[in-house]
């Protein structure tokens, strides 16, 4: 009898058109029926948006690895080239600046202002993704004048152990003999790891017991989501279980939904189980039918899922390194405008190139660089007014 309540089931399956599992959502609505109590109509109303903008979520997920390859693509087509020529004219800026570091014509404030400006080309070249050449760390290793104040150390010191999330010795970062990256991670490593293992495990658990709230009871005695959640599950399995079926196209289609059901099985996806439930509904001709006594448990957990998803592009947009760069610069719903944007880039950096190599050719002299210095502390000095006063002098 199951063989042929299966086979019965896909008979017309080559025949028909089965959508991805967003588009099958975003076509549902579960409809409020006359006499239904407003606190039911609401749950409806919840459950169906939540379910629709899961899926929309799932397909913003999907897109966005595409929607990198083609900045990444559009950028090193447009910008790439002339970002490469203006990186090489503030490396060129930077020698300039190393030659008049080590000139004996200027005061111990002033090789010290060069040193300055010569860091904050490196850490913007840096920032660009750029490597700079390691002979320049030096100047980031040498002491400032007077070096560090206790207060200052006491600030760091707090800084680095919230970065590490354990205790740090500051000499062994800012010390005479603080330590080599090999030397670090020969202290702290093995810690370190653990560190990141635990959190790792913490939030993990965080996760687990978010998943467990919402597909538990709601209250003693309540509905149990968790066992409901099993028994759509079973239902499903027993419809659409590959290991009956004699036709070997069929049989294919069967055992791509069964891995879709048991992934969401193990990771209680309600709303892949809906889907999935929809799909074969859709399979049998029949209208999909959700207990309304577990409504309101479906959509807590469906907000849970819409929570994590939204976690999850955050990080994805914000949190991608390059990729996140050109998502926030350059993308836009529209490619002409993404293109725009870019060229808009490549223009301001052909402003930059021209700029640098102005200031280079101002800086191979000494006249040219005390110049460049008293302008400097000078546009120092009006920043602050500003900070303090709201308005330039």
């Amino acid at each position: 009898m199951a063989s042929n309540t299966q086979t019965n089931l896909f008979d017309t399956y080559e025949g028909v058109q089965i959508t991805t599992s967003t588009d099958m959502v975003k076509s549902f609505t579960l409809k409020s029926k006359p006499g239904d109590d407003p606190g039911l109509a609401k749950v409806k109303n919840d459950f169906n948006y939540r379910l629709k903008a899961i899926a929309k979520l799932k397909d913003e997920i999907e897109k966005l690895p595409k929607v990198f390859a083609l900045l990444n693509e559009k950028f090193n087509i447009t910008a790439k080239p002339t970002e490469e020529l203006f990186v090489k004219s503030r490396r060129e800026l930077i020698e300039t600046m190393e030659v008049a570091f080590n000139r004996k014509s200027f005061s111990k404030n002033e090789r010290e202002h060069i040193r300055f400006l010569m860091l904050e080309e490196l850490n913007s070249i840096s920032e660009m993704g750029y490597e700079y050449d390691e002979k320049y760390r030096e100047y980031f290793d040498m002491d400032t004048p007077g070096g560090v104040s206790p207060e200052a150390e006491e600030i760091f010191q707090e800084i680095v152990n919230n970065m590490m999330g354990m205790d740090v010795d500051i000499q062994d970062v800012i010390g005479e003999e603080r330590l080599s990256p090999e030397g670090f991670e020969e202290k702290y490593g093995a810690e370190l790891r653990e560190k990141a293992k635990e959190l790792e495990e913490r939030e993990k658990n965080q996760k687990q017991q978010r998943k467990q709230m919402h597909t538990g009871k709601e209250e003693e005695g309540g509905p149990d989501l968790n066992s409901h959640f099993i028994k759509i599950y079973k239902n499903i399995a027993k419809k659409i279980h590959p290991d009956l079926e004699q036709n070997a196209t069929i049989r294919k289609e069967k055992q791509k939904l069964m891995q879709e059901l048991a992934h969401a099985k193990d990771n209680r996806d309600l709303f892949q189980l809906i889907s999935i439930k929809l799909k074969v509904e859709k399979i049998e001709n029949k209208e999909m039918v959700l207990d309304e006594v577990y409504l309101k448990l479906y959509a807590d957990r469906l907000l849970e899922q819409k929570k994590d998803l939204e976690a999850d592009i955050s990080v994805l947009k914000k949190q991608s390194g390059k990729n996140s760069w050109l998502h926030q610069n350059f993308h836009a719903p529209h490619p002409k405008t993404t293109l725009k944007r870019l060229e808009a880039y490549r223009d301001d950096l052909l402003i930059g190139i021209d700029q640098c190599k102005e200031l280079n050719n101002s800086l191979k002299t000494v006249k040219g660089i005390k110049k460049y210095l008293r302008a400097e502390r000078d546009d120092i000095d009006d920043r602050m007014f500003y900070d303090i006063f709201g308005t330039y002098y």
